[in-house]
């Protein structure tokens, strides 16, 4: 493990008039947002700058040079003030160095979404591009389809933020997704919790029961019992005894 924290004060100046400037990691850093870099620079002209940008030294789609791995926003407001920019060069070894640098430092600093984290998996992990494409094509939530195509239960956010999202079945997640889709159409409208509830609790008993599964059945099941489901919502363990009586 590199021991990036010994260069703490180690920062060096990029001067206001310098043609060297900075690249961006084109697909993996955010989209630089304009409001975003007007409220950094009204902060820089009200308190100063009190951190630097960090980059590091690399390859990236056949051009080398120094790319920034955080504080874009910053870089381009400074840029803006025609300011000196500070800045720390950390040492990224290779592409999976790269990600999981850019994935802390942003879970860190609670910068990026969900759908952040999967853009830069996905430069060096096909599962996530998989996911990418099923986000695409069903209209579920990112969490919902996540959980579904990686098969477990489990925070599927850490798992995505972390690197360790897989895809375990994608026969059958199509499949469980279609499932899916059609138990929305009929469940009664709730609040986010209480859907989440519903959803992940029926994917993981379609997951466990998935060989004597039979969603017609189990859609008149539902249908004809709908109204049971409000005297169930504060139970997982309530509502896949409900969901088990439609096999």
């Amino acid at each position: 493990m590199k021991k990036h924290y010994f260069k703490l004060f180690d920062i060096k100046w990029l001067s206001a008039d310098s043609k060297q400037g900075f690249l961006i990691l084109d697909c993996l850093n955010r989209e630089i947002k304009p409001h975003q870099v007007s409220t950094i620079a009204t902060s820089v002209q009200k308190i100063g700058i009190i951190r630097p940008v960090t980059v590091a030294e690399l390859t990236y789609k056949g051009k080398k040079g120094l790319y920034i791995i955080d504080g874009q926003h910053l870089y381009f407001a400074l840029l803006r003030l025609n300011l000196p920019i500070p800045y720390k060069v950390i040492d990224v070894a290779d592409d999976m160095e790269l990600v999981e640098t850019l994935a802390l430092v942003n879970n860190s600093s609670k910068a990026w979404t969900l759908i952040d984290y999967i853009q830069a998996w996905s430069y060096i992990k096909s599962d996530y591009k998989t996911l990418v494409k099923y986000f695409n094509i069903y209209d579920l939530e990112l969490s919902t389809i996540a959980t579904i195509l990686y098969g477990r239960s489990e925070t599927i956010s850490k798992v995505i933020k972390t690197g360790r999202f897989k895809v375990n079945s994608e026969e059958k997640a199509v499949k469980l997704m279609d499932y899916t889709t059609d138990l929305l159409k009929v469940l009664p409208r709730q609040d986010r919790t209480t859907g989440r509830r519903l959803v992940n609790s029926y994917i993981m008993f379609v997951y466990d029961n998935f060989t004597d599964y039979n969603h017609e059945k189990f859609m008149k099941h539902i249908k004809k019992n709908l109204s049971r489901l409000d005297l169930l919502n504060g139970s997982d363990d309530d509502l896949r005894d409900f969901y088990s009586q439609g096999i």
